[in-house]
Formats: structure tokens, C-alpha cells, sequence
């Protein structure tokens, strides 16, 4: 793909008639299908013209208009910031989402802020900035908590997939410091609900690691003020070697593996 084809998506005209906010929706919505069809080249076709419509309204209407006109600007960024990263532009992936988050908290959308937090976030692992994402997905929450006492299901299901990625990213940077490496996360395989009167309540997440490569055991530097040693275990010898929560939780995301779709566990045990 050409590069200069992705350019004017962080530098469009913003002079000109205001397209109507349904039709800048349909063509948002085309950019959209033709991310989730593949259709890349079509979407980085399009993309430059759409978002300049989206800049002129934004800057044209007024009110809830006005508002409107941001949502889909923000959605638009949002989804230049899935194709660049597609393409492996996540420099300017970044760049789009965090724009895109900045049109977002103008609309007064909270579904679309979280959105598009969600969309920063997956732009920061994308760039190996982990703690920076595991940041932002703390101070993304704190930001969207309020809106959970009357939550639709679309707000509680982008707060919710908003903490896989904070989780990933968490998995990410505690691999690389303690390990010095930092090996490519697999799919999820449990969710652990751990509430606590002591602690709080937990939500942990168990991803797969992968099988290590020779390269990657080579490369491993063990974090020497908590880590003395790495030893392979096999399923059987897990009860002896950890607490029983723990190994609970180890020995289900091992049963996971073999399925399709993640697990869910209470305590590291299926709920009845």
C-alpha cells in the first residue's frame, strides 16, 4: 500500500459545504463495513474524503447538531485508526485515535468516549507503550465509572472489553519486567471474578503465551529482587508448586486451551 495514500487522513482541507449529518453517517458506516470485509484498500481510499466531511461539520453545525457532527468524527478517526494499524502505521494509528478521543468527549457520547479510549489504548500496545496504556485504561474507568448507575448494554460492554485491553497491556509490561522479554500474547482463555472484602473485588484474565522459542528462552533476564529461577511444569505438578486459588485458576485456563471460546471462573472454579 501506498504511504502517501494515508497521509491526508491527518491532513485534510476543512474548507467547503457541510455534507448532512445522515449522509456523513452512511459513509462513516461504508469506511466501516469495508474495514470489517477486508476491503483495506478501499477504506484507506475513502477514508481522506470522509474525514474531511466529518472536520467540515464539526466546525459548520451547531447545538446537538454540532454534537452529532463529533460523534461522527470521532467514530471516523476511530475507525483510520483500525485500518492504520492494519497496514502497521501504528505511529499515525495513535495520532487518529487520539484525535479521535478528543472529538469524542466534544460529542457528550459516553458509549463513543469509551469507544475511542479503547481505541487509544489499542494503539499504545500496538506501539510496545504498555504502561502507558495500562495508564490510560485505569484513567479511562475512573473517568466513565460515573455513567454505570444508569448504563445501557452498549456503555457496559465497551467498559468491559475497555479492561481486556488494560489487562493485556498489564500482561504485556509484568512479562517484560520480570522475564525481559516481551513474547506475543495469544487468545483469552479465562476470567477469573475474585471479590474480596479484604482486598476488593478482582477481575483477573489468563491469556495464552504461546509455546517459547529457543530465541525467546535465550533472551530471558530474570527480574533479580523477586525472581530466583524458571522452571516448565507439567498440569500435574501445579497443586504442589502454588496456593490452591492460584492453581485453580492455572488448571482451567489449561482445560481452555483445548476449547473454543474463553472460561469463566468464581474463584478460579466454574459457577454451578
Amino acid at each position: 500500500m501506498n504511504y502517501r495514500q494515508l497521509t491526508p487522513l491527518l491532513g485534510v482541507p476543512t474548507e467547503g459545504e457541510p455534507t448532512p449529518l445522515d449522509e456523513l453517517q452512511s459513509n462513516a458506516a461504508e469506511v466501516w463495513d469495508a474495514y470489517q470485509e477486508s476491503r483495506y484498500g478501499f477504506a484507506t481510499r475513502r477514508l481522506p474524503l470522509v474525514l474531511a466531511d466529518a472536520l467540515i461539520a464539526a466546525q459548520a453545525y451547531q447545538g446537538e447538531e454540532r454534537e452529532r457532527a463529533h460523534e461522527l468524527m470521532a467514530m471516523t478517526h476511530q475507525g483510520a485508526a483500525m485500518v492504520l494499524t492494519k497496514v502497521g502505521e501504528t505511529d499515525l494509528a495513535w495520532i487518529a485515535a487520539d484525535r479521535g478521543l478528543a472529538a469524542a468527549q466534544q460529542s457528550g457520547n459516553t458509549v463513543v468516549t469509551g469507544s475511542l479510549f479503547r481505541s487509544v489504548a489499542h494503539c499504545l500496545l500496538s506501539n510496545g507503550r504498555f504502561d502507558a496504556a495500562v495508564q490510560l485504561v485505569g484513567d479511562a474507568s475512573d473517568h466513565l465509572r460515573p455513567g454505570l448507575d444508569d448504563a445501557s448494554p452498549e456503555f457496559l460492554s465497551i467498559y468491559g472489553t475497555l479492561f481486556l485491553a488494560g489487562s493485556l497491556a498489564a500482561a504485556r509490561a509484568e512479562v517484560e519486567e520480570e522475564l525481559g522479554f516481551t513474547p506475543p500474547l495469544g487468545r483469552l482463555l479465562a476470567v477469573d471474578w475474585a471479590p474480596s472484602t479484604a482486598e476488593g473485588d478482582k477481575v483477573l484474565y489468563v491469556f495464552d503465551g504461546g509455546q517459547l522459542t529457543a530465541e525467546s528462552l535465550a533472551a530471558v533476564t530474570l527480574q533479580a529482587d523477586e525472581l530466583k529461577d524458571l522452571a516448565f511444569l507439567s498440569p500435574d505438578e501445579i497443586n504442589g508448586r502454588t496456593i490452591p486459588r492460584l492453581a485453580r485458576r492455572i488448571l482451567a485456563a489449561v482445560e481452555a486451551r483445548s476449547k473454543a471460546t474463553p472460561i469463566y471462573l468464581e474463584h478460579g472454579q466454574q459457577p454451578e
